[in-house]
């Protein structure tokens, strides 16, 4: 049963990812990998801080014009913010 508290695998994975990088006085900037299918996904990953992100799957799934969707996409996720 989900609740209000309820914290994601993606949200430990970031949030674990920040406060090992925090205790080092190295800046690193984080690439989101793995999935990241929709650009609401890449939104998401940017948000959380990363300065990129890696498609993989979704590129062997659907060629080359995957970009395109994940442009169109991600536009109108930071237009719906």
């Amino acid at each position: 049963m989900a609740t209000e508290n309820a914290v994601s695998a993606e949200e430990i994975k970031v949030n674990a990812a920040k406060m090992h990088i925090s205790d080092t006085d190295v800046a690193i900037d984080i690439i989101a990998v793995g999935g990241v299918s929709t650009g609401k996904d890449a939104q998401a990953a940017l948000t959380r801080g990363a300065k990129a992100v890696q498609i993989g799957s979704a590129l062997m799934k659907e060629g080359p014009g995957v970009f395109t969707r994940l442009q169109q996409e991600l536009s109108a996720a930071r237009t719906a913010q």
